[in-house]
């Protein structure tokens, strides 16, 4: 049976916030994100500054997701059954399953156009399998927002325990007043032990 869970949201390199369970939450990026975020990529305290001027130059120096949701869309079998015949070794159909691993399916933010001050959702749809040995694994979500190649910033979800089978998520956040028009990249991140699946998606601001 599906199920569905909600969960608060922490930015990199800051505190978790988190106001009770299956309630809407807001974590603040600041221009520290960015600044933090690439400052650990190059470990060069002059792109931690650009990375900071990135994000608030172009109106992203401070974002709030205003919610986070999860919910198993399909179980194990049912995920398999979809997927085996254009993903057989992902399910150990030629290779039993060893380990724990993640594969996205589909990413996607809607709406595909949006004003400033306007929400964006972004959804990611994914696959999880787990050795016989495994009933649940712990999954890391994130997303980042990036514009002519640079990250602006970067959200996670608190690590969850998944079990095996199809997962959708959804984070919501409003596009600022301040916003530059343009093409903006969300990379959808999920990462399970040391196996990691990214995929982008994208939206407009006019």
């Amino acid at each position: 049976m599906a199920g569905a869970i909600s969960t608060a949201l922490l930015v990199s390199g800051c505190a978790t916030t988190q106001e009770g369970h299956e309630q809407a939450v807001g974590a603040t990026i600041g221009c520290a994100a960015g600044g933090i975020l690439a400052g650990i990529i190059t470990r060069d305290a002059r792109y931690a500054a650009a990375g900071c001027a990135a994000g608030a130059a172009l109106g992203f120096g401070v974002v709030k997701v205003q919610q986070y949701n999860a919910t198993q869309a399909r179980t194990s079998d049912a995920d398999m059954r979809r997927y085996r015949k254009s993903d057989p070794d992902f399910y150990g159909l030629s290779t039993p399953v060893t380990s724990s691993a993640v594969k996205i399916r589909d990413a996607s933010t809607s709406p595909k156009t949006v004003k400033r001050g306007q929400m964006v959702l972004a959804k990611t749809d994914y696959s999880v399998v787990t050795p016989p040995s495994s009933s649940a694994v712990s999954v890391d979500e994130s997303w980042s927002l990036k514009k002519d190649g640079k990250v602006l910033t970067t959200v996670k979800s608190d690590p969850q325990q998944r079990v095996g089978g199809g997962w959708d998520t959804e984070a919501g956040f409003p596009v600022p007043e301040t916003a530059e028009t343009g093409t903006y990249i969300v990379e959808h991140k999920v990462k399970v032990g040391t196996v990691t699946d990214t995929r982008d998606s994208y939206f407009v601001v006019k």
